[in-house]
């Protein structure tokens, strides 16, 4: 189990607005590493998330954020934090912001950052 980067939120908002959404790409291909290693599980490539999501113009990032969660959730129960699966809660953020980088579907990766961030933090208490 290796753990992943503890991210700022407020960066995160930052580095997102900076760069015009392309920040997420970067995010999404880091996030999807960091899970792999802290799991030891090894899913689809990070690089084929970031080649889908940018091919499918961000319509992946639905299948991505149902996957993210299911990883967080497994995560979760690695550290001993309760484990809940939001997979139902972002694919609706993400509709209703009419996509995963679009409107209030911005919001989806700070929740998966802050519950990683929990979850990492976690992690380092437990050794």
């Amino acid at each position: 189990m290796r753990n992943g980067t503890r991210r700022d939120l407020l960066m995160m908002l930052v580095l997102t607005f900076i760069t015009g959404g392309l920040y997420y790409f970067y995010w999404a291909y880091k996030t999807s590493k960091e899970m792999d290693e802290f799991t030891g599980e090894r899913g689809i490539p990070p690089i084929v998330h970031l080649i889908l999501l940018i091919c499918t113009v961000s319509l992946w990032g639905y299948v991505w954020d149902i996957l993210t969660a299911q990883k967080i959730e497994r995560m979760q129960r690695m550290v001993g934090l309760p484990a809940r699966n939001q997979s139902w809660l972002y694919v609706a953020l993400d509709f209703l912001g009419a996509g995963p980088i679009y409107g209030i579907g911005i919001v989806v990766p700070f929740l998966q950052q802050n519950d990683l961030n929990e979850i990492y933090a976690a992690a380092d208490n437990r050794r």
